[in-house]
């Protein structure tokens, strides 16, 4: 019991960690985007220009930092799964939690990777952005229930309805999307197609074609 409290102790500010982690691999993301750094250890992965530490031009620089801090998350995050399953095995919730974290780290990797190696449409390039925030949500949702855990309060026991699982559900989807258009707006250099606000191009219901159809 004592090691358990230990280890639990441990993985909740490695959660911690994590999460901050988390938070720069995305504004770090985000930074490469903006830049325009995509490129900048060409097309190699997960070497930089087919070496461990390249020749550091701004582009190379800011994409092998992104990278580098990736590799550390990574294993923050698996750490923490690891830690949070072993402390807390008769909870539900960590383990979903945990195989959520791992799976979207793994994915969100993947598809980084793939926007490396081959070029990918804008669809595709706001695909990884969302997976990263998923990762991250799961991640924070970790850290939150580890600092507020107690074995005598299982949460799947807890009543809940038929009508505000539905809710949850709905908001979660429709936040995805959200997001998701947002990412796919930016990559599609489409954030100029509306001129104006709230309306766009001073309608309503503008005359559409591809950019002003994803505004």
């Amino acid at each position: 019991m004592v090691r358990r409290a230990s280890l639990g102790g441990l993985a909740r500010w490695l959660g911690v960690a994590a999460t901050c982690g988390m938070f720069v691999v995305l504004v770090m993301g985000a930074t490469v985007t903006n830049t325009g750094s995509e490129h900048g250890c060409g097309r190699s992965w997960p070497l930089c220009h087919g070496q461990f530490i390249p020749q550091m031009a701004v582009s190379t620089m800011i994409e092998f930092s992104h990278r580098a801090v990736v590799g550390v998350e990574s294993a923050l995050i698996i750490g923490l799964a690891i830690l949070a399953v072993v402390a807390h095995w008769r909870r539900q919730e960590v383990r979903f939690l945990a195989s959520l974290m791992v799976v979207f780290l793994f994915l969100q990797a993947g598809l980084g990777a793939w926007a490396v190696m081959q070029p990918q449409s804008a669809a595709a390039l706001a695909l990884h952005f969302g997976v990263s925030l998923i990762a991250f949500a799961s991640v924070l949702l970790m850290t939150v229930l580890l600092f507020e855990i107690d074995d005598r309060d299982m949460l799947s026991t807890r009543p809940l309805s038929h009508r505000y699982r539905a809710l949850v559900w709905a908001v979660t989807g429709y936040s995805y999307v959200v997001v998701y258009l947002g990412a796919y707006v930016r990559h599609s250099d489409a954030d100029q197609a509306c001129t104006g606000w709230p309306l766009c191009n001073g309608a309503v219901i503008p005359r559409f074609h591809d950019k002003v159809g994803a505004v």
